[in-house]
Formats: C-alpha cells, sequence, structure tokens
C-alpha cells in the first residue's frame, strides 16, 4: 500500500547537444545506485540512443536495472517531441520497496509519468505517488493469455489500442509465484542490446501498435486480436505448474519449495519427489505428508499418489521399517504399506528390519494383494519361511508369486528353507518352486543340488 504520500527519482535523460551521447541530464534525487546498476543504466542510454535514430514514434518501457530495481521510461525521438528538439526520455526509478507498495505493477505509475518535452524540469523534484493513483484504461472480460509461462509480442490494430492492451495483459498475468518473470516489457522491438542488456531477454512482453517493425527471429510467441477482439493463442500453464499447486492443495503447503520459473520445464515425476524430498526434510508427520500424496485428486492424482508411495518406500528403505510406529500403521494400512514395498529393489530387507509382530501383521495381508505376485510375494516368503515356517499364509503366498510374472527372485523361492517349511503336505507346491527356479538361467549348481536335495527329502517324508 502506497504511503500518505510517497516520492521517486526523477530522471530525465538524452544527449546534451545534437551528436553527443546520451547521459543523466537531470535527476532529484540523484538516484542511489549500484556500481552494476549504473553500468546498466549507461547500457539503456546508449540502447535508447540508436533506438532515437530510427525516428520510430514515442514509447513505454520498464527496463530492469537488476537487484529488482527498475527504470519506468517514455522516450520520444527528436521528432516526436516537436521542431528541432533532440530526443529525450523521462524515467523513475521504480525501487523493489516502492513495487512492492503497488503489488508489483510498475505499469500503474505510467499516469502520474509525463511524456517527454525536450526540456529538464521534470528531473528537478521528485515523481509525486499519491496514495489513489489515477485508474489505467483496462479491457474488461480478457482473459489470461499466459504471458507468465513463455515471452509474447501482441500486435494490436490501432496505436490507441497500445496501452490498454499492455495494462490489461500486464494485470491479468498470473499466477503471482510466476508473474514474477516478467521484470520487463516495451511497446518497441527495436531497442538494440548495449553491452549486456538486451532487451529480448530482459523485455518479456512487447505490445507494438501499427507501423511498428518487427525484426525477424524475435524470441517471442505471436498474439494477435480474434474477431472478438480479443488476443490470442492462450498458453496452458505447464504439467509441471498443476503438479506444485496439486502438491501445495494436497499438503495445506506445508514445508512447501517455493515455484521457481525452472521447474516449468522439470518432469513432473521428478518434480514431485523434489517436493515430497524438501517436505520430508525435517522427517516430522511423514505419515500425515504421505497420506496427503495419496489421498491427492483430480488430474494430477496418479502423479501425487505415485510421489506419496516413493516417499513411503524410501522411507521404509533408509530407517523406517525400523521405526514403523502403531499410529503410523494404523494411519497408513496394510495395502500401502504394501505398494511401498513394491517399489524397493530389496523388500526383504525392509522386512528384516521389522519387529517381527509387525512383519507378520503386513504379510498376512498379502495373500489377497497384487503385489504378492512379485518380488514382494518371494521377500515375504523366505522371511515366513525363515521366521515363522509353519505359518498358514506361506503356501498361498508361494503359490501367487509363481503365478505372477517369472523373475530372478523366483529363483530364490527354489532354497531349501522355503521347500522344508512347506514339507509334505505342499509337495506339489514345493516341486513347483523347485522346477521354476531349474528354468533360471541365474540359479547356481550348488543352489540346485541343493534345493534338489531339500525336495527329496520333503517327498519322502
Amino acid at each position: 500500500m502506497i504511503p500518505r504520500l510517497a516520492t521517486a527519482p526523477a530522471l530525465v535523460l538524452g544527449p546534451p547537444a545534437a551528436d553527443a551521447p546520451w547521459q543523466l541530464l537531470a535527476a532529484s534525487p540523484p538516484p542511489d545506485l549500484t556500481a552494476a546498476q549504473q553500468l546498466r543504466l549507461d547500457e539503456i542510454m546508449a540502447s535508447l540512443a540508436h533506438w532515437a535514430g530510427s525516428g520510430e514514434a514515442p514509447i513505454v518501457a520498464l527496463l530492469p536495472l537488476g537487484q529488482g530495481a527498475a527504470l519506468l521510461i517514455r522516450a520520444a525521438s527528436g521528432a516526436g517531441i516537436g521542431p528541432g528538439a533532440l530526443p529525450q526520455a523521462h524515467a523513475v526509478l521504480v525501487t523493489p520497496t516502492l513495487l512492492g507498495q503497488i503489488d508489483g505493477r510498475a505499469e500503474r505509475l505510467l499516469p502520474v509519468l509525463p511524456a517527454p518535452d525536450g526540456s529538464r524540469s521534470f528531473g528537478r523534484g521528485p515523481i509525486l505517488i499519491p496514495p489513489l493513483l489515477p485508474a489505467l484504461p483496462l479491457r474488461i472480460g480478457w482473459q489470461d493469455i499466459g504471458v507468465v509461462w513463455r515471452n509474447r509480442v501482441v500486435i494490436v490494430p490501432e496505436a490507441a489500442d497500445v496501452l490498454p492492451t499492455l495494462v490489461t495483459l500486464l494485470a491479468n498475468a498470473g499466477p503471482p509465484e510466476q508473474a514474477a518473470r516478467i521484470t520487463g516489457w516495451a511497446t518497441t522491438a527495436i531497442l538494440p542490446p548495449a553491452g549486456d542488456f538486451d532487451p529480448w531477454d530482459d523485455c518479456q512482453l512487447l505490445v507494438l501498435g501499427p507501423g511498428r517493425r518487427q525484426p525477424n527471429g524475435m524470441p517471442y510467441l505471436a498474439a494477435r486480436f480474434n474477431l472478438l477482439g480479443e488476443p490470442e493463442p492462450v498458453i496452458a500453464p505447464p504439467p509441471a505448474w498443476a503438479a506444485w499447486t496439486a502438491f501445495r492443495d494436497a499438503t495445506d503447503g506445508a514445508a512447501l519449495l517455493p515455484w521457481d520459473h525452472d521447474m516449468t520445464v522439470e518432469p513432473v515425476p521428478a518434480l514431485l519427489a523434489r517436493l515430497a524430498d524438501h517436505a520430508d526434510a525435517s522427517r516430522r508427520n511423514r505419515t500425515a505428508l504421505v497420506r496427503a500424496l495419496l489421498a491427492g485428486r483430480g488430474p494430477q492424482a496418479a502423479d501425487l499418489n505415485a510421489a506419496g508411495l516413493n516417499l513411503l518406500a524410501g522411507w521404509l528403505e533408509q530407517d523406517g521399517a525400523a521405526d514403523l510406529a502403531d499410529k503410523d500403521c494404523a494411519a497408513l494400512g496394510r495395502p500401502t504399506l504394501l505398494a511401498a514395498l513394491a517399489r524397493l529393489d530389496a523388500p526383504g530387507q525392509a522386512l528384516a528390519q521389522m519387529r517381527q509382530a509387525r512383519a507378520v501383521w503386513l504379510i498376512e495381508a498379502l495373500v489377497d494383494h497384487a503385489v504378492a505376485a512379485g518380488p514382494v510375494g518371494s521377500a515375504a516368503a523366505l522371511w515366513l519361511a525363515r521366521e515363522v515356517p509353519d505359518h498358514p499364509a506361506l503356501p498361498a503366498i508361494v503359490a501367487a508369486r509363481l503365478a505372477g510374472v517369472p523373475g530372478l527372485d523366483v529363483t530364490r523361492l527354489a532354497s531349501p528353507t522355503v521347500l522344508a517349511a512347506l514339507g509334505p503336505r505342499h509337495a506339489e507346491l514345493a516341486l513347483q518352486v523347485t522346477a521354476a527356479g531349474l528354468r533360471r538361467p541365474a540359479g547356481s549348481l550348488a543352489g540346485i543340488a541343493t534345493s534338489l536335495t531339500a525336495l527329496r527329502l520333503v517327498s519322502a517324508a
């Protein structure tokens, strides 16, 4: 919010004489610039000097100085001011503090920034900024065309459309987390580079009226007006933004990694994994975080659910299996824990870390769970055969694994421990296990011999 009456440095830029370089002709108060910002100001003036030579009509622009500051300018060539006049620009120094007071919208200062008139009177005192700035000519009903996601150049049919189009596009630009990307804009496309100042990099939005030159190779997606008088095409937010917002909503923003423009090109699974890791860094409320992700809904539900299971799997793999508390088990449920185990490279290690009663509680739910047909089934069968060999769930789990897709883990089932636990009552199942082990090339000759010996003992019993 603007104080009762704010002020900002007023600057007059231009050449002191014909054919002289541009310089700071007047400023009140003198701008407090760092060395880097002063260098950028010099580069901007060099660019404006070349632009003025084109004789193009007057322009407005917001040109970043660095460190959050910018110059809001109105510039005109000599012809744009009057016969015999020298080119000139009026500018206001927009500091980060001032920008925050006007909701990040520097264009709101345009009504109090006069056009250059060839004199230096504008720079004799600071610009006065009233608490209630004059209204801007906004277009009602326009949709956001996605200027925050990609650099845009908008071509308007009439010169009178330039300012309303510019301020409306900026007012509609969102979301706020991404709108900060727009640090500069202009109503010309022919400001040339000067030093490290490159207007095509520093101005993310151009609005051009009739007669404005449009050089080839501009790195902007063009927008033109449709029959309804609205600019198009509209650029939709990238999938990464939808994933970030879904994560924020699912977790109520808990320990959320701030949005960054670089995230726009990040694959959704990788982004969600990074967000989950950041939110889990404190290792507090892990269960709540996992549950929130698993409860995610909407278009990103599958990715959110996968992120939750991956987070839980990583937790179990690191140290969570040993520390799994009753409240965690009750909150997550056995199907969720089993699905997380299925994402581990070595689910047997996680089972081995658990207390025996906890592992049995979990394995007992495996009989009716799809992951029994994969490596989790083999790991559970091996654990039961070693720890609770007479458990009634063992034969069903072994049968479920044999019915699944063959894998290297099946070879480990053809072990004396498993075969002995199956016993004579399940000799046929033991034979199937041994046959499956024999079909796997990974089985060693010694292991196969041992399994066959165990099978003979089971059959003879």
